[in-house]
């Protein structure tokens, strides 16, 4: 049984409208621009009603929905390309088009789902024992499978894999707090939610539109509590503390209040997108990751360096690394199960450790 997920339009709203009066560094740039309003016009479109099998709101950032053409964005264009797919020909073509992706997206979730169980039984036989959140399919996940009595989702399993090669690197009981830039559909969260139950915080950035599904999707989960950007606009320094209650306490933040963050955290976590942004953007997270990690960064990058990344708007590995290295006292490097089971072998996890861990 899962939990709609509930729409929160002034929410959208307002952090659309305070995005755009962000300094440089803390706004998406380049494509990102597109892509932002690409999500936020979706939102007001379709809303979140059963939005994880909403392909062109998912696309980029999270799996889910059967894949759909982009119509183009030029209103003469788009009125051009719907009236020449209402042809009589071309409308059978397209019909035969979309069933045979729909009957590869179906092959491809059974897929996915099935090397989710292989993993978990990996995990199981290895002794792991964890409590996955109640509502992680949460939002009408048509990719949902039962394991020992919870419903879990294979994009969840696979961000669960990668924190638990995490914490065989670092001890669980070392971790309370955690802040990570690029937090997505919050399944990294809710991975180490899962592994690490004495957890006090976690704070989450992400650009506006991601943010805010992600916000209101953390609200459906009971074993969470979430603190949004109603609750910090207004904050010049925004100081994370414990829930009452027990529960971890999520703090999803848009990028401009990065600096008013006040707090030490134990971990700081970026998957990749470090390396989508521009040089000036990476630099500037990369200040305050500084600033705030106490003991642990863990970074994940591909392989491709400087030379080979042309494009202005993204970043080699090296330049990433460069900003943490000189910060922290000992790095480590390495490739495990995680990038194996998932195909991932040209995207390596880098340690930063300093002396206090």
């Amino acid at each position: 049984m899962t939990r709609d997920v509930q729409d929160n339009t002034a929410l959208l709203a307002q952090l659309m409208k305070d995005s755009v009066d962000a300094s440089a560094d803390w706004r998406p740039k380049a494509r990102w621009h597109g892509y932002a309003m690409r999500i936020a016009n979706e939102i007001e479109r379709a809303g979140l009603e059963n939005f994880r099998t909403n392909f062109r709101l998912l696309k980029g950032f999270t799996t889910g929905g059967n894949p759909l053409p982009d119509e183009p964005r030029n209103p003469l264009k788009k009125a051009i390309w719907r009236a020449v797919a209402g042809l009589p020909v071309v409308a059978r073509i397209l019909s035969e088009e979309r069933h045979l992706v729909a009957a590869e997206h179906q092959g491809r979730m059974a897929s996915e789902i099935g090397r989710a169980q292989l993993v978990l039984s990996e995990l199981e036989r290895s002794g792991l024992t964890f409590q996955p959140p109640e509502g992680l399919a949460n939002g009408g996940a048509e990719d949902a499978f039962e394991w020992n009595g919870h419903l879990l989702t294979p994009v969840w399993v696979e961000h669960l894999m990668r924190a638990v090669e995490l914490y065989q690197k670092i001890p669980t009981e070392s971790v309370d707090t955690i802040f990570e830039v690029g937090s997505g559909l919050a399944q990294t969260t809710l991975a180490h939610v899962a592994l690490n139950p004495k957890l006090k915080w976690i704070v989450n950035v992400d650009i506006p539109p991601v943010l805010y599904i992600a916000s209101q999707y953390l609200r459906s989960i009971p074993g969470v509590e979430v603190v949004d950007y109603t609750s910090t606009r207004d904050l010049d320094r925004i100081v994370p503390a414990a829930a009452q209650d027990g529960r971890t306490r999520i703090y999803m933040l848009p990028p401009w209040q990065t600096s008013r963050l006040d707090a030490e955290a134990d971990l700081f976590l970026n998957a990749a997108s470090f390396q989508e942004m521009d040089r000036e953007s990476c630099a500037a997270y990369a200040m305050e990751a500084n600033r705030i990690t106490k003991k642990w960064a863990v970074l994940i990058c591909g392989g491709r360096t400087e030379n080979e990344t042309p494009d202005p708007n993204v970043v080699g590995a090296n330049f990433v690394l460069d900003l943490f290295g000189d910060k922290f006292d000992d790095q480590e490097t390495c490739s495990g199960s995680w990038q194996k089971w998932y195909r991932h072998e040209s995207y390596l996890s880098h340690y930063f450790a300093r002396n206090a861990a």
